[in-house]
């Protein structure tokens, strides 16, 4: 039975054909479609758009990076090419100075649905928690576990079960982390392509953000 046809790169954005490809990539592996792979092929072809800060050309930091970052980690997975790896620790070395003091995600950078939306980073722990271990980055576990209390603070959960499940040794790594917490939220940064300056305790952004 021929497959549905997928939409022409072009007419899609590049969020959208990062997520495709993973489908098509999965599906090939499972499948041993190699068509499934070279439409893939197609859409990883266009490239990423994450600029050196680690923010992706489609700014959301309630919606989209979770998206992006999750099909990054997939794409890593399923190609094991690091670039897709990299670019998700990239966002999320980014994404820690992007939480306001109450532990919320800030959200008035945004482009999109979720501007100036109260956001809990409840997403954002198994994504910090898989790429760290991945990567073997200490920082990155202890940024997942910090999250993952100011989520139980808060009543709500985090994410990320069946990852939990599909890589065993995640929970022992991230345990095991001795990375200072308190220097990860010590920083001063501009971000000038979004025009946010983000502090220790302060994230400050221009009325109408870039």
């Amino acid at each position: 039975m021929p497959a549905r046809a997928s939409p022409p790169a072009a007419s899609i954005r590049r969020t959208t054909g990062w997520a495709i490809s993973a489908c098509l990539l999965e599906g090939a592996a499972i499948t041993g479609r190699e068509d499934f792979a070279r439409r893939a092929g197609v859409y990883l072809g266009e490239g990423l758009d994450i600029d050196e800060s680690g923010e992706f050309a489609e700014r959301s930091t309630g919606v989209y990076n979770l998206v992006n970052d999750d099909q990054m980690l997939r794409l890593y997975h399923l190609t094991g090419d690091r670039q897709y790896l990299e670019a998700a620790a990239q966002n999320l070395r980014m994404m820690r100075r992007y939480f306001d003091p109450d532990g919320s995600v800030f959200t008035f950078n945004s482009r999109r649905q979720d501007f100036g939306a109260t956001v809990w980073p409840e997403g954002y722990c198994s994504l910090y928690l898989l790429t760290g271990f991945w990567m073997k980055d200490a920082d990155f576990a202890a940024t997942a576990l910090y999250l993952a209390r100011i989520c139980t603070a808060h009543g709500t959960s985090p994410s990320g079960l069946p990852w939990l499940l599909r890589w065993p040794g995640q929970a022992e790594f991230a345990v095991q982390g001795t990375a200072d917490i308190a220097a990860l939220t010590r920083y001063s940064q501009v971000y000038t392509a979004s025009g946010i300056a983000s502090g220790e305790a302060v994230l400050y952004a221009p009325p109408l953000c870039k």
